[in-house]
């Protein structure tokens, strides 16, 4: 008598339960479990192999099934299929969107992985160094390491990388990059002309697999207090008259017939053609800290999203080991030494002074507008960082940020470290934030905030700005800030002269001031 696979395969024998871990037991043939007195391993091995060209019989089927299905509503596929073609999800931020906790802990997980690889001499460092963004000085702070042994030369970077996009000029090959690193007898180098691999970071488990050794740092600063230094020192014809400030600063730098300085050059502006950052200096003035970030360099192709900003921000705070805000060198530095080993007796100097690239050149720069104030009328000058912000709300949003987890990094590090604890008082004990001037606020908050003659005054006791935003239902429902001012933690609580001024202020360090508390 002959029955069928899938006959056999339903048999009351095939139907076993496992009673041990060493046998497996047929519940009606005594016969059979003495038969397959075998590993249950193997067991569930040939039951598998036994059962599987019927399962593929029935999962072919069912295929067809569905092909024949949808084959009746082809006009509705192919309309589907051109909406998905002209929306592209990246894997990557559907997994962010789907998990956004399991991409943070794998995230943390590969950086706190990464610097244990570089405290055992295993790992490398990857410096992405943002162009004109305090580079320079964290460069120097860098090659105090312990553990990362930076190169000597200029900006941290080989000259055979100078200019270049070094993972693009080693053909997109991590293992040709960190070949090339050993023969030098190195393990970091700074990135400055090429993106950071942010879709590798924040890809699946293979490709976050292939940067389990390597540790990441940057700098960043206000946008456009970089974007105003490049123009000072690398596209001095957009200083030449407030309109060509106009069309750089709002990416049309075709308007102007050479935006290059005379003492500078494209390539060293954009890099060379075989490995640049990208083709076109726009990149600098649309969001050019997210776009380097999620390797999204090329302002001319796809626009950017919320979920690259987001991206953006999980692969700077879980990822990236250190993330030093220029604006405060001296005390976000010190971030380093928990991250990757600086030496602080080394780097005491380094945190201290300020290094410009271009300082033995100033007298070049001696005739050209100090601030963008010197270029024109307030109105206009306004006008132009107004729309400025607008156009790179994705970079401002990425650098509040970065400020709030580089604080946060700070203070863990200065709980680790006494030395650093002390070092943070010293250098924030004579720094006491001025109230920015009337021209350092954007004035024209009505497109922003959806107001209608909308205000804004600085309030020296709170140290913050208030601002008086009259608007109607409409506006109110159509813009993105729903009105609730941000109120101070425990502001209810304050009195007698205990506040946030007086007991909170950074001038006092991490711990505040001593006198506001119990001893």
């Amino acid at each position: 008598m002959s029955i069928s696979i899938k006959e056999w395969c339903a048999t009351p024998r095939m139907k076993c339960r496992w009673k041990s871990r060493r046998s497996c037991e047929a519940p009606r043939s005594r016969s059979w479990r003495t038969r397959l007195r075998v590993r249950p391993v193997l067991a569930s091995a040939l039951i598998l192999l036994t059962c599987l060209p019927t399962l593929t019989v029935a999962a072919l089927a069912h295929r067809s099934a569905l092909l024949s299905f949808y084959a009746g509503f082809s006009s509705f596929s192919s309309f589907a299929a051109a909406a998905a073609a002209a929306q592209p999800t990246s894997p990557v931020h559907a997994e962010r969107r789907a998990y956004p906790n399991r991409t943070a802990a794998a995230l943390r997980s590969d950086r706190q992985r990464a610097e244990r690889y570089l405290r055992q001499g295993q790992g490398y460092v990857w410096f992405q160094h943002m162009r004109r963004a305090g580079g320079t000085n964290l460069c120097g702070v860098l090659q105090t390491s312990t553990h990362a042994n930076f190169f000597r030369g200029q900006a941290c970077q080989p000259m055979e990388w100078n200019l270049r996009d070094a993972f693009k000029f080693n053909n997109h090959s991590l293992p040709l990059l960190e070949a090339k690193l050993e023969d030098w007898g190195t393990n970091s180098f700074a990135q400055e002309y090429g993106p950071a691999p942010g879709l590798d970071l924040a890809g699946d488990k293979v490709a976050r697999t292939a940067w389990r050794r390597w540790v990441f740092v940057t700098s960043l600063r206000d946008p456009w207090k970089r974007f105003w230094s490049q123009l000072r020192h690398e596209m001095t014809p957009c200083l030449a008259a407030l309109p060509n400030l106009r069309a750089c600063a709002a990416g049309k730098f075709e308007a102007i017939s050479d935006f290059c300085s005379p003492f500078s050059h494209v390539d060293a502006i954009l890099g060379v053609p075989s490995a640049r950052l990208s083709e076109s200096p726009r990149v600098y003035v649309d969001n050019y800290y997210t776009r380097v970030l999620v390797n999204k360099t090329d302002p001319f192709g796809p626009p950017l999203t919320d979920d690259d900003v987001e991206l953006a921000k999980d692969v700077l705070n879980h990822r990236f080991s250190a993330v030093i805000i220029s604006d405060y060198h001296s005390h976000s530095s010190l971030q380093l030494v928990c991250a990757l080993g600086i030496n602080l007796t080394a780097a005491l100097p380094k945190l201290r002074q300020k290094t410009r690239p271009y300082a033995v050149h100033e007298s070049w720069f001696a005739d050209l507008p100090e601030t963008e104030w010197d270029m024109g009328p307030q109105a206009a000058i306004l006008n132009i960082r107004t729309k400025f912000v607008r156009r790179n709300l994705y970079d401002y949003t990425l650098i509040a940020y970065a400020k709030q987890m580089a604080d946060q990094r700070l203070r863990e590090c200065a709980r680790q470290r006494e030395d650093v604890r002390e070092l943070l008082q010293e250098f924030t004990k004579d720094f006491v934030p001025a109230p920015p001037n009337d021209t350092d606020l954007e004035p024209e908050v009505d497109g922003i905030f959806g107001c209608s003659g909308a205000s804004i005054s600085w309030n020296a006791e709170k140290e913050a700005y208030l601002l008086v935003c009259p608007r109607s239902p409409d506006q109110s429902q159509a813009s993105w800030w729903d009105g609730e001012a941000a109120k101070l933690p425990g502001e209810e609580c304050w009195s007698e002269g205990y506040d946030w001024k007086n007991c909170c202020h950074p001038i006092f360090g991490p711990r505040g001031n001593s006198a506001c508390w119990d001893k």
